[in-house]
């Protein structure tokens, strides 16, 4: 998966990221099985995983040198592909985020997903996914298996916009605690609760 050619370095966090939270990722998992089902792990992995990696960069300078990279016309498209910070992924983390360090490790973390996501749609042969076009499908009731690549990068765009602290714990039981959810959401924050592509919340989330 490294080499391959939508991959990226964040990307590639994010896929690590996925692989660890279905150790850790919390709820909702798969029926009576210890793992964190595939949204959920997806969705951990940029709420909480991919965001503590990254802090310990200098996102903002980072984020600076990749679109001047991608500014420069004489690069191959692919590499102009891999410099790219997409512009509606970039305003939903302006939304949500006043600090500047928290917008760009939000962006960091949003195109991420957004490198695993098209790699996924490519292995797949399924049309490649876009933060313009997100799923519009919501499911009667929680799908625990691989979601579509298009709603695998709204979960990843989602956990990326969910503001809640990455040090609070999530629980392997109940999938409010301490993440972005519909009546319990940190700062009534609606942006960043899971993707309803694959998630069915109860009546009290």
């Amino acid at each position: 998966m490294a080499r391959h050619k939508e991959m990226t370095v964040d990307g590639l966090v994010t896929v690590l990221c996925h692989e660890i939270g279905h150790h850790i990722g919390g709820a909702p998992s798969y029926p009576g099985m210890w793992a964190s089902n595939e949204g959920q792990s997806d969705y951990w992995g940029t709420t909480k995983c991919a965001k503590r990696i990254f802090s310990e960069f200098d996102n903002v300078e980072i984020l600076k040198k990749r679109y001047a990279k991608f500014k420069n016309k004489s690069l191959s498209k692919r590499r102009r592909i891999k410099n790219y910070l997409n512009p509606t992924a970039a305003e939903a983390c302006n939304r949500v985020y006043d600090n500047m360090d928290d917008r760009a490790l939000c962006l960091r973390s949003a195109m991420g997903g957004f490198a695993t996501a098209r790699l996924l749609a490519d292995a797949g042969r399924a049309e490649f996914p876009k933060f313009e076009t997100p799923s519009k499908e919501e499911v009667s009731r929680t799908y625990d298996r691989h979601p579509k690549p298009q709603c695998r990068l709204d979960t990843y765009l989602r956990g990326a916009l969910c503001n809640i602290s990455m040090d609070d714990l999530v629980s392997k039981r109940d999938p409010n605690v301490n993440v972005c959810n519909r009546y319990k959401t940190n700062n009534g924050n609606q942006a960043g609760t899971r993707a309803r592509c694959w998630y069915k919340p109860s009546e009290l989330n």
